[in-house]
């Protein structure tokens, strides 16, 4: 779905640098569990790195659990990360002398799961969307202006919402609200955290049309987490494959759903329902549930499911090759390695 490259006045690198590069992030939460409580920590983000081209749309998909909503806080510093770096458009975000928190929420927002849950109940949609601006400096009558320029933008008569409250709303109105409110501040990057996945079929498509052409309009990056495939598919042009916290495949999208290499990606795609009722799926394609992210064991994370498994792949942790450019396809699988010691393994 790759959209014209549009030029950014804020853009400081050119069309080429990244505008978000991930090295080697980790989020461990501390789980006090035994009768001493002894402290372990769960593996939610483990030593992830990539990055996002300008006007690009990566999707993020994967099993519940597998650290995909954790990765989207993080990027966005909701979440404090324990190591690794943010670069956004040639800037690092954090520590001394980088980009803050504030301005790099100007550049960066989210867009929720829950359409109501993220929208104060007190305040009107007007209130909802002119929060932002006015608490970054702009005039209220500004700001006002903006949130009815906002509504119109995502569809909604500025004279019948601005004053509505959410409760007044459905689900998918209030969804149509969440993303004018992430464009409030003009931002360039939107990471989207499963933003259609409550919603019907007719609506989510409406909502999905409406990415598409605010992301031509508005020169827009997304990072687009859901657990639909059919969606990730048509949204994105890179697609990472996340597993128990771990980036297991990366690569243009065409790619990895027509030539997966991962057996992970190769289960989650053979789970996919089809719309013939001839075509039904007679064994599950993944067996067994993840193991525990607290302390996970040395070796391939996916080993205890996977139908490929030998010994090297308890023992020695797969690696998940460079991406050096939008055309790699990578896969951390000693399948794909030819000097894994796999007995199967292919180049």
């Amino acid at each position: 779905m790759t959209g014209k490259m549009v030029l950014d006045p804020r853009d400081r690198g050119g069309a080429a640098q990244p505008l978000l590069i991930a090295r080697s992030l980790k989020k461990y939460f501390p789980v006090k569990r035994g009768l001493f409580g002894r402290s372990s920590y769960l593996h939610a983000v483990d030593d992830i790195s990539f990055s996002i081209g300008k006007c690009e749309t990566i999707g993020v998909v994967g099993e519940s659990g597998c650290g995909k909503s954790t990765l989207a806080r993080v990027l966005l510093d909701l979440l404090h990360r324990d190591s690794g770096e943010l670069i956004f458009d040639g800037e690092a975000v954090g520590g001394l002398g980088g980009l803050s928190h504030r301005d790099f929420c100007k550049s960066a927002q989210m867009v929720f799961q829950d359409s109501y849950a993220s929208l104060n109940p007190r305040l009107s949609i007007e209130e909802t969307l002119t929060f932002g601006p006015v608490f970054h400096g702009m005039k209220r009558g500004e700001a006002k202006d903006r949130a009815r320029g906002l509504l119109n933008m995502v569809g909604l008569e500025p004279r019948r919402y601005a004053g509505a409250y959410p409760h007044e709303l459905s689900g998918g109105q209030r969804q149509r609200v969440n993303i004018a409110r992430a464009l409030s501040l003009n931002p360039r990057l939107l990471v989207m955290d499963e933003p259609v996945s409550a919603l019907d079929k007719s609506v989510e498509a409406q909502v999905l049309n409406l990415l598409i052409d605010l992301r031509q309009r508005m020169a827009l990056t997304y990072l687009f987490i859901s657990h639909d495939l059919n969606v990730v598919r048509f949204m994105s042009d890179r697609v990472i494959v996340m597993y128990l916290g771990q980036i297991v495949e990366f690569g243009p999208a065409q790619s990895v759903f027509s030539q997966a290499k991962h057996p992970y990606t190769q289960g989650l795609l053979a789970s996919r329902l089809s719309n013939n009722p001839d075509e039904r799926i007679e064994s599950a394609p993944l067996n067994g549930d993840p193991p525990s992210p607290i302390d996970p064991a040395h070796g391939c994370r996916f080993a205890s499911r996977c139908p490929h498994v030998e010994d090297v792949c308890r023992t020695r942790t797969p690696s998940l090759p460079d991406m050096t450019s939008a055309e790699s396809h990578g896969v951390a699988c000693h399948l794909s390695d030819l000097g894994s010691g796999h007995s199967k393994a292919i180049q």
